[in-house]
């Protein structure tokens, strides 16, 4: 079919749905339509052994899903003071711990001490987090989500479910249960890891995923 001709077609059927449609907006339509080809995750250049080519693919896949997370994200944040990612990711992670030490906060956070450190205080600052001493120990402090930045949540709760079944609504229950044993296995295994030896060069993490591959054999 000749392309003008094809062209001419599409903008029938795009006019039949959005009569009031602009010229950019059929544009927008048109590309929305078109299938995708799936990402080449590994070039066969690579030449790569099976088991390796597997590790690299669900690495490079899991970094994509935290990208459309995060952009997802950002777009229930317009409307919102909040604009930082990680700010909103700690207010996330205080609505499911509750009052919790600041240091255990950002252990989990999985961040540096002084990054974590620097991000709570702008809560705190916000006024969307409280800060208050620990009664068993005077030397910590004790964080969590202060009256305004809990009616944040809860106006955000909807639309951050929305964004889960978003991205999941493709997956089974199945499907769902075995990604979440599988990374729930590697989680706690680095999260482990990365307290204990976040100055270790590489090599030397691999040998401690060793040790505890051993262990637990």
């Amino acid at each position: 079919m000749h392309k003008v001709v094809e062209l001419v077609k599409q903008w029938e059927t795009f006019d039949q749905q959005q009569p009031e449609g602009s010229l950019a907006d059929f544009c927008s339509w048109y590309l929305q339509a078109q299938p995708l080809s799936p990402l080449p995750l590994v070039p066969p250049s690579f030449d790569l052994p099976t088991d390796m080519a597997e590790k690299l693919q669900v690495g490079i896949l899991i970094g994509r899903i935290e990208l459309l997370l995060q952009f997802y994200a950002r777009k229930i944040m317009q409307d919102l003071p909040i604009k930082n990612f990680e700010e909103f990711r700690y207010m996330g992670m205080l609505v499911f711990m509750g009052e919790v030490r600041k240091s255990e906060l950002i252990y989990h956070s999985l961040l540096d001490f002084s990054t974590g450190t620097h991000l709570i205080n702008r809560l705190i600052k916000n006024g969307w987090v409280e800060e208050i001493a620990d009664p068993t120990d005077g030397r910590a402090k004790i964080v969590k989500l202060s009256a305004e930045g809990r009616k944040m949540q809860e106006k955000l709760r909807p639309k951050i479910f929305e964004i889960f079944n978003l991205l999941f609504a493709q997956t089974t229950t199945e499907q769902r249960q075995v990604i979440i044993e599988t990374l729930q296995q590697i989680d706690q295994l680095h999260t482990k890891l990365l307290v204990g030896s976040r100055q270790h060069g590489v090599d030397e993490l691999l040998d401690k995923i060793k040790e505890e591959k051993e262990k637990q054999a």
